[in-house]
């Protein structure tokens, strides 16, 4: 297999519109697609994304993130070019997020909504 032509990270891919995402793009021919889960490379729910249907010369990656992490974009990118030679990307869909608090915009914390878009 020649190497993915395209490369493409989706953070909280696990489900809903992040996991739309990856498996819009994994269905496309030569792409790497970056799936950016907490749950990390060896859980259950890793198995399940590498084998959604892939295109032709296309892989899915299972790495993992958590967005109220600092560190865990180091360790991810760490990840990455080690065990699988990311070497760039081309495409980021930052989907990851943090909420803490429901309810009405008008109560949210100042602190909390900082928090959520700085993991953005």
């Amino acid at each position: 297999m020649s190497p993915p032509t395209t490369t493409v990270l989706i953070t909280g891919s696990k489900s809903g519109i992040g996991k739309n995402f990856l498996t819009k793009y994994a269905a496309r021919n030569n792409h790497r697609v970056i799936a950016a889960i907490r749950d990390g490379p060896d859980s259950k729910i890793a198995k399940e994304l590498e084998v959604l249907p892939k295109g032709d010369g296309s892989e899915i990656i299972v790495a993992k993130y958590d967005a109220s992490s600092e560190s865990s974009v180091r360790d991810m990118v760490s990840y990455l070019q080690s065990e699988h030679a990311v070497e760039r990307l081309d495409t980021v869909i930052a989907n990851a997020g943090i909420l803490k608090q429901w309810g009405p915009v008008r109560t949210v914390k100042i602190d909390d909504l900082v928090e959520c878009v700085l993991c953005l």
